[in-house]
């Protein structure tokens, strides 16, 4: 599994494209020397001129550190399937047959497009349609896809109508407190645990937290055996935050989920960027950096196996078998 770190970039307002020189890439490296994967949010300003140059040299920059990329689309509230298309054939092309790249993130956070996908299963065969596109010129390229409903629902949709092409990663968000202010979301139906971590009542409250996030993605990793991908899981730096955010981290890798905390840092001071407004490290940077795993393969799909040669493999036991008998006589 890997995990890591997302991050937009280090600018003078939130941007909602990709905007990170070598020089902070080098900074994110030493704050976390073990982070494995690195997502990479773009933009439309992403695929073309300096902006695509950006995308490229944080590539390369992956490349040289041994850290894999993610390539995120976001910024698609007015976008057509038409336009992701044509966004992807861009990458695909740039990217075919890079190996840093672990893959295409098709559509950051879908239900809240302009273009009406919430709550539409027919966006399955829009992925259908965009990974063909890839495919076309990328055979191997691995692609992640995000549901068509909001976080705090089930991705159950996954066991009936799971997206029928190989090598496909499903990917999900994890928040429990509000992104600006990090007050907890109290939701009894969707964040029963949260109460319980506001009260103190620590063990209890791991165990309702794993049972929700199994209901709602874990499943697909522990039931169906299918790759998963966390590309925004955020927690605040309070006592309460932070043994969340343990027991979040710590979930994830006992599933072995890849992940990646979003993010580094925002000049908005937002108030779960590792990071403050001033560049200071704020208390989630120790649980981040200890809670790092990394392993040098990707998580692929599993794969068939093929009977004729495991059929081979046991009768070439069997026959040493009889060979190591004989010679003793």
């Amino acid at each position: 599994m890997y995990s890591g770190i997302s991050q937009y970039g280090w600018a003078e307002k939130s941007p909602s494209w990709f905007w990170c020189t070598i020089e902070k890439l080098d900074l994110m490296k030493q704050q976390f020397p073990k982070m494995g994967i690195l997502s990479i949010p773009m933009g439309s300003r992403n695929s073309s001129g300096a902006g695509l140059q950006l995308v490229k040299d944080a590539v390369a920059w992956c490349e040289a550190n041994n850290v894999k990329a993610v390539l995120c689309k976001y910024n698609v509230r007015g976008q057509t399937e038409e336009d992701l298309h044509a966004y992807w054939t861009i990458f695909a092309r740039e990217f075919k047959g890079n190996k840093t790249v672990l893959l295409f993130d098709l559509f950051n956070e879908p239900w809240a497009s302009n273009t009406g996908w919430f709550g539409h299963s027919e966006l399955v065969q829009v992925y259908e349609c965009v990974i063909d596109t890839i495919r076309a010129i990328d055979p191997d390229r691995l692609v992640g896809v995000q549901s068509f409903l909001k976080h705090e629902d089930t991705m159950d949709w996954v066991r009936t109508n799971p997206v029928k092409r190989p090598n496909v990663v499903y990917v999900a968000h994890l928040y429990s407190h509000q992104w600006q202010s990090a007050d907890w979301f109290t939701w009894e139906g969707s964040h029963a645990w949260s109460r319980h971590y506001i009260n103190h009542d620590y063990e209890y409250a791991r165990e309702v937290l794993k049972e929700g996030m199994h209901e709602r993605f874990g499943f697909i990793r522990t039931e169906l055996g299918l790759p998963l991908l966390i590309t925004e899981v955020a927690f605040p730096d309070t006592e309460e935050g932070l043994r969340y955010g343990d027991d979040v981290l710590k979930i994830l890798t006992e599933w072995q989920v890849n992940w990646m905390y979003h993010s580094w840092y925002s000049p908005a001071d937002r108030s779960m960027t590792l990071l403050d407004v001033a560049g200071n490290k704020r208390g989630m940077v120790s649980t981040v950096n200890s809670n790092l795993v990394n392993v040098p393969d990707p998580q692929l799909p599993p794969q068939e196996q093929n009977p004729f040669l495991l059929l081979f493999v046991i009768m070439l036991f069997f026959a040493g078998l009889i060979w190591i008998g004989s010679s003793q006589k």
